[in-house]
């Protein structure tokens, strides 16, 4: 099969940018003929030109369509995987793909579709004003703490609504989890039968760690409030437990650090994967609705358990009781007692850790990602020839 696939990576990067790369390399070594028609946030300039330039971008970009025109002409795929548009390619490139009569799949990472700023979080806590009301609610809020660019977000957002140009071209759509597939259905009155659950692709090493040797409690991710990192931070020190976190701290330079915390900063892979297994337990303490949550799922792989936020679709990645343990969003002394019961008993730590392998290697392989993917692609070029039978 030949297969676009369209993504805007994001200046920072971050978990969808790395399961754009997965699921082109899980193509390809199915034999899948992938063209990448991509391009990087990293490349607008700094300053008040750069915010100009993705402001205008994501309302409408002549050389992105031109572009698009150009590559669907050459290329001649027989579906096109769209996974980010914003900033600079904008939904008019999904106009193009209808106008050339190819299918269109976007896999919806985030919540972009029913949220200017895709979070549905602003001003500390969780936010659905926007589709309760309308994007306004975006500036009302400066949601994006910038009211140039949360006038520039909820400008692109009213506009792509009502054009109607991502839903209205869009085949079919792919989701990590049953929690973004029910919230699209619910908020964004997509039809049920044109969403499909996808988990990623997680990789597994080929043993497990001992998690109950782990010497730490570890947290690994964005630097960013909707992520809880003051929540982790504070139930440690209640627990008097020792904590590591990996990341670019530079966003939240003025975090507090009282008691045994150590930041790694950025790591590779590999050193990415040794701070899992040197880990008691993971620490996914998010405050918004995550559609997924990767670094759960990658500590799971080396047979670490987690300890998630009982929210958003870290609920279905993490089972309570049998991966990992939940706790109440946002509070600490409800996180503090569950790590302490993990961390005191070393044979639950090792059989959770266990549990939530096999899941991996069960629901979140590479294998069943494909299948998946070959199944929506399926579908949608199904949707986009029974759409052509009728025209005629």
């Amino acid at each position: 099969m030949k297969i676009l696939l369209v993504h805007n990576f994001h200046r920072h990067g971050g978990g969808s940018d790395d399961a754009v790369v997965a699921s082109a390399r899980i193509l390809r070594a199915h034999g899948d003929d992938v063209r990448e028609h991509t391009v990087d946030s990293s490349d607008i300039p700094t300053g008040v030109a750069g915010k100009v330039q993705a402001f205008t971008s994501g309302l409408y970009s002549r050389r992105s369509v031109h572009s698009m025109r150009a590559a669907l002409a050459e290329f001649r795929p027989d579906v096109v995987h769209v996974h980010e548009v914003y900033p600079l390619l904008s939904p008019w490139v999904l106009r193009e793909c209808r106008a050339a009569g190819v299918p269109v799949v976007m896999t919806c990472h985030d919540f972009r579709l029913t949220c200017p700023v895709a979070t549905h979080y602003t001003n500390g806590k969780v936010c659905t004003e926007c589709f309760d009301r309308n994007e306004l609610r975006c500036c009302v809020n400066n949601c994006r703490d910038n009211m140039f660019e949360s006038i520039a977000f909820a400008s692109r957002s009213a506009l792509a609504r009502t054009t109607n140009s991502v839903v209205g071209n869009v085949d079919g759509f792919i989701v990590a989890s049953d929690f973004a597939r029910n919230w699209l259905i619910e908020r964004a009155h997509i039809p049920a039968g044109h969403i499909d659950t996808v988990p990623y692709a997680i990789p597994a090493p080929d043993t497990a760690t001992v998690p109950a040797s782990g010497q730490y409690v570890a947290y690994a991710g964005r630097f960013v409030k909707e992520k809880g990192i003051d929540v982790v931070i504070d139930a440690c020190r209640i627990a008097r437990l020792p904590l590591r976190l990996a990341g670019d701290r530079s966003s939240m330079p003025g975090i507090a650090t009282p008691g045994d915390v150590e930041f790694t900063g950025l790591l590779d892979a590999a050193a990415l994967a040794a701070f899992y297994r040197g880990a008691r337990m993971l620490v996914v303490p998010s405050t918004w609705f995550e559609t997924f949550g990767i670094v759960a799922g990658e500590a799971m792989a080396h047979g670490v358990p987690v300890v998630a936020s009982r929210i958003g679709a870290l609920a279905e990645v993490v089972d309570d009781g049998v991966t990992g343990l939940h706790f109440e969003t946002g509070d600490a002394r409800d996180l503090a007692a569950k790590l302490t019961e993990l961390w005191d008993d070393p044979d639950r730590c090792n059989e959770l850790g266990a549990h939530g392998r096999e899941k991996v290697l069960r629901a979140f392989s590479p294998a069943t990602h494909y299948a998946g993917l070959v199944a929506a692609y399926a579908k949608a070029i199904d949707v986009r020839g029974a759409a052509r039978d009728q025209v005629r």
